[in-house]
């Protein structure tokens, strides 16, 4: 009988996704890079910090655990990605304190607030979503490191709190509020698209 992949990689999701001090160090360096990229409008620092961010990890748990129906499993991927996400917007908004009287919006972030790129991101996840799905299967691990940097999970959110401290301040909706909110909704596309995606059993009651 062939072993269920998922079952394997469950082990690994698991050794690999505990929250200790490294994922802080992980989760925080990645923040804090990401953050500095968008502010100096640096492309590699960008990368860097996708590479670097664990998020990934936690999104495969969600989809792992609901194919094997392991609450433990689904339950750890919901927990880090909040956690994730939660520290990345922290350390977003105290860049954006930090850099308020000189912050500029730069190129990278002004990327991540277009409505229209939103639209494009989403067939981005799909696509990514399709070949984190085949990285299960196939027990091909290292290419989810390719995904993780395809669907810039991590930056978008510290971009909305770079841009939180201005949505605050301004009355203008069209300079900040918006493109805050449509910033952090690239995250949450991404996560929801590539959950779907990689899930069977959702794409077999869709």
């Amino acid at each position: 009988m062939t072993p269920n992949p998922f079952v394997h990689l469950k082990t690994k999701l698991m050794r690999n996704t505990r929250f200790s001090l490294e994922y802080f160090v992980y989760i925080v360096s990645a923040s804090s890079i990401s953050a500095i990229g968008l502010i100096t409008d640096s492309p590699t620092s960008i990368i860097a910090s996708m590479v670097i961010c664990p998020i990934m990890g936690y999104v495969s748990c969600l989809s792992v655990g609901t194919v094997l129906n392991d609450i433990c499993l689904i339950k750890r991927g919901a927990t880090g990605l909040f956690m994730s996400l939660g520290i990345g917007v922290c350390m977003g908004i105290q860049g954006g304190v930090i850099c308020y009287d000189t912050l500029v919006a730069t190129n990278e972030m002004l990327k991540r607030t277009k409505l229209i790129n939103l639209y494009w991101e989403g067939f981005l996840a799909v696509a990514s979503g399709a070949a984190a799905g085949c990285s299960f299967y196939d027990g091909r691990n290292e290419n989810l490191i390719g995904v993780a940097i395809s669907t810039s999970l991590l930056p978008p959110a510290v971009n909305f709190g770079l841009l939180v401290p201005h949505a605050f301040k301004t009355t203008d909706d069209n300079l900040y509020v918006y493109p805050t909110i449509i910033s952090l909704s690239t995250t949450l596309l991404h996560i929801v698209l590539i959950y779907l995606i990689t899930n069977p059993r959702i794409i077999w009651l869709l």
